[in-house]
C-alpha cells in the first residue's frame, strides 16, 4: 500500500526493483485503494520504469521494444514498464508525461489551500468584528459533532494538500534533470555603476504595456539587467541607446522544453517566476537599428490564443477575490448599525478590494481587446 506513490515515481520505481530481487514480481496495481498485487517467484534483477500518458492506452514504442521493454502492469493512463537487462540498455521511457500531469495535480492542491484560506480568513474576520463589544456564549448543539469532524477533515485536507505541494515540487525538480536540455553559453550580466530600480505593478493584467515600456527604456539608454523575485522591480542601468524587443510570455503548463526552444531562436530569459498557476516568463533579444521587431506571438492564431490564455486567468482570479470582498462587504454593512466604527473600516477596506481587482479586470479586457485588433491586421 502506497497512498502517494505517484508523487514520487523515482522512490517508487527503485521500491519495485528491490521487490524483484527479493523474488515478488509485480502482477497488479489498483489506483483506487493505491495497492500494488505481486506474485511470489525467483529473484531477479530488473529495472522498473513508470509511464503517464495523456490518453489512457499505452504501446511501446518500437524503440524501447527493441532495447528490451516489456509491459508489466497497464492501468488507465498510467504503465509500469521493465526491463531486465539492466545497466545494458540504451533508452528509457520519456518523463514529459508524469511532470505534466504532476503540475496540474500541483496547482490544484494550491487552489485548494487558497480556497481554504481565503474562507478561513473571511470567517475570522467576520467574527472578530461581530463579537467585538459583545459577549461570546458558546451553547450545546448537536451540531458541534458535525462542525468539528469538518474542521477536523479539512485540517487533515490541508496537510495533504502540503505534503503533496512539496513532494511533487521535488519530484519534478529530480524528473526535470533526468531530461535531456540543451545548454546555450549566455553571457553573465556585466554593468557598472550604480542600478536604477524601477517598479511596475500589475502588469499581468496587460504584458503588451510593460513591452512597450521597456522596448522605450532601451532607446533611452537603460539597459534592463535583472527583475526581482516578483516581477515588480526591474533593474536598469545606463548606456548607450540600442534596440531591442521584449516578450512577456504566459504559459498554463509549460512544456519541458520549453525554454531551450526559444533559447535557440535567439531570445535571453530574463524573468521567470516561481509559481505553477501563473507562470511568467520575459525575454528579450537585440536586434539591429534597421531590423523590424519580432514577438514570439507573431502570427494571429497564436496570439489570440495567447491573449485569450492570459484574459481568461486573470478574469478568474480576480472575480474570485472579488467574490469574497464583496460576502465581506455585506457581512459588514448588515452589521454597521451595532458597531459603527469597526464596520465603517471593514466596508472601506472590502471597498478598496473590490475597486482594484475590478479595475485589474477591466485591465486585462482591455488588453485582449488590444490584441484582438491587433491580430486583424496581421
Amino acid at each position: 500500500y502506497r497512498p502517494f506513490w505517484s508523487y514520487d515515481v523515482v522512490k517508487t520505481e527503485n521500491w519495485l526493483d528491490s521487490l524483484s530481487e527479493q523474488g515478488y514480481e509485480l502482477k497488479g496495481l489498483n489506483h483506487i485503494t493505491r495497492c500494488f498485487y505481486f506474485e511470489k517467484s525467483e529473484s531477479q534483477l530488473r529495472e522498473h520504469r513508470i509511464v503517464y500518458n495523456e490518453k489512457p492506452g499505452h504501446e511501446l514504442s518500437r524503440t524501447l521494444s527493441d532495447d528490451s521493454w516489456f509491459g508489466l502492469v497497464q492501468i488507465g493512463n498510467w504503465a509500469i514498464v521493465g526491463n531486465e537487462n539492466v545497466n545494458e540498455h540504451k533508452f528509457k521511457p520519456v518523463r514529459d508525461g508524469i511532470i505534466k500531469r504532476n503540475d496540474k495535480v500541483w496547482v490544484m492542491h494550491q487552489y485548494f489551500l487558497i480556497f481554504l484560506l481565503s474562507y478561513i480568513v473571511g470567517i475570522v474576520t467576520t467574527s472578530a468584528l461581530s463579537s467585538s463589544n459583545r459577549t461570546t456564549e458558546i451553547v450545546a448543539s448537536p451540531f458541534w459533532t458535525i462542525t468539528i469532524l469538518v474542521a477536523l477533515s479539512l485540517v487533515l485536507l490541508s496537510i495533504i494538500s502540503i505534503y503533496s505541494l512539496v513532494k511533487i515540487s521535488r519530484t519534478n525538480k529530480v524528473l526535470s534533470h533526468q531530461i535531456e536540455k540543451i545548454d546555450f553559453e549566455e553571457q553573465p550580466l556585466q554593468y557598472n555603476g550604480k542600478l536604477i530600480k524601477k517598479r511596475k505593478f500589475g502588469w499581468m493584467y496587460a504584458p503588451d504595456l510593460l513591452e512597450n515600456w521597456l522596448e522605450d527604456m532601451e532607446t533611452k539608454g537603460f539597459h534592463l539587467v535583472k527583475v526581482s523575485t516578483f516581477g515588480t522591480t526591474f533593474y536598469f542601468t545606463k548606456g548607450e541607446a540600442r534596440k531591442v524587443t521584449y516578450c512577456a510570455d504566459y504559459q498554463n503548463m509549460e512544456d519541458v522544453n520549453y525554454f531551450n526552444i526559444h533559447k535557440d531562436f535567439g531570445w535571453k530569459e530574463i524573468y521567470t517566476s516561481w509559481g505553477k498557476v501563473q507562470k511568467w516568463t520575459i525575454w528579450g533579444r537585440q536586434i539591429g537599428d534597421t531590423e523590424e521587431r519580432t514577438h514570439i506571438y507573431d502570427d494571429a492564431e497564436h496570439l489570440l490564443k495567447h491573449s485569450k490564455r492570459i484574459m481568461k486567468t486573470n478574469f478568474s482570479i480576480s472575480i474570485f477575490l472579488i467574490i469574497i470582498y464583496l460576502f465581506n462587504l455585506l457581512l459588514s454593512m448588515n452589521s454597521l448599525l451595532n458597531n459603527y466604527d469597526i464596520r465603517v473600516f471593514g466596508i472601506v477596506v472590502n471597498g478598496l478590494g473590490i475597486g482594484l481587482f475590478g479595475f485589474l479586470t477591466v485591465r486585462t479586457w482591455l488588453y485582449y481587446k488590444r490584441m484582438k485588433g491587433k491580430a486583424e491586421y496581421i
